[in-house]
């Protein structure tokens, strides 16, 4: 499967279906099928949800500064870990036949 790096529009190409997206790409749009690939950012333990700003993706530019605001004032994680929920949230929202999620943390 490769990501989303093509010229066109990759979500209206006629061989999206073996495309991933990300949520820069797919916010505002309704997929029939959603797939999503949770990362070490987010896991379920102990029956809770529990986030990990550290394991977010290098490449993802959502948590720039995180670390240096999270140094200056501890209340920074919550931000983080509202920004990673977030995410996901949009994620698993895109299909039309949507599941209902509730992350409590």
């Amino acid at each position: 499967m490769s990501w989303n790096l093509i010229s066109e529009p990759w979500a209206v190409a006629k061989d999206s279906v073996i495309r991933a997206g990300c949520i820069y790409t797919c916010q505002g749009l309704d997929f029939e099928y959603v797939g999503v690939i949770i990362g070490q950012d987010m896991i379920y333990k102990n029956g809770k949800v529990e986030v990990d700003y550290t394991k977010r993706a290098k490449t993802d530019s959502a948590l720039n500064g995180i670390k240096k605001m999270i140094k200056q004032n501890k209340e920074s994680e919550k931000l983080a870990e509202e920004i990673i929920k977030n995410t996901y949230r949009v994620l698993l929202t895109r299909g039309k036949c949507r599941m209902h999620y509730i992350l409590r943390g």
